[in-house]
């Protein structure tokens, strides 16, 4: 195993994929796709039998085609109030975790956030998280940007706040602190006052770490050509 010590972005992580796919069906009003990706991911519906949650996005797959729903989750849902009722108890709890969240509304960040936690909360996906090392340092992430920003009362919408939450998460990096091994892959600037057995310097060819050249006696290269 090698310790990773420059990480990598949140945003590849299991966590990030699955609230990604919670603020998508919320901003697309549940696109077909969208909401199947959701009901498919990880660490949601934790409470809920395995079993039972795949018997039940394959009933609402099988809904989706048979009556052309394109998008909109109350409609969806009463849809599947007729057809599909284990279905239409996972989409109640979508659109209770929507309500919480009120994306017609203009809030804070720190607000959208505290709301987002909710959401998530009612998804049955933070107990996961909290299993989850990502998740962890996500959560971590999050309590620190509420604690941080509980001042600032400037209001943003929800497409707003989510455009500002998805650099956060293409800047936020993840590392994985359960390794504990001598092999270490990091960052030139955090070699320095280290001392290692071996170094191993990746890409450093000619080209890209070559030694600086010479200066010529002659500078000019119009003169160097005609002598030669």
């Amino acid at each position: 195993l090698v310790l990773d010590e420059t990480g990598w972005k949140m945003a590849t992580t299991r966590v990030a994929a699955v609230v990604d796919a919670w603020l998508e069906v919320i901003a697309s009003d549940a696109y077909h796709r969208a909401l199947i990706d959701l009901l498919r991911a990880p660490m949601l519906f934790e409470d809920l039998d395995e079993m039972q949650r795949g018997t039940t996005c394959l009933q609402l797959e099988a809904l989706i085609r048979e009556r052309n729903l394109a998008s909109g989750l109350e409609r969806i849902r009463a849809e599947a109030n007729q057809a599909a009722p284990e279905a239409a108890a996972i989409l109640s709890r979508l659109v209770e975790a929507r309500t919480a969240l009120s994306p017609q509304q203009s809030l804070s960040i720190a607000e959208w956030l505290r709301r987002l936690e909710k959401s998530l909360s009612l998804l049955g996906a933070i107990d996961a998280f909290t299993q989850d090392q990502a998740g962890r340092q996500w959560l971590d992430w999050l309590h620190t940007r509420i604690a941080e920003l509980a001042e600032d009362g400037e209001r943003f919408g929800f497409t707003a706040w989510r455009g500002w939450f998805n650099r956060q998460m293409d800047s936020l990096l993840f590392r994985d602190e359960s390794i504990d091994s001598p092999v270490v892959m990091t960052h030139l600037a955090a070699t320095r006052l280290r001392s290692f057995e071996a170094a191993i310097l990746i890409g450093a060819d000619a080209e890209h770490l070559a030694p600086p050249s010479p200066p010529a006696w002659l500078a000019h290269a119009g003169v160097r050509r005609q002598l030669g």
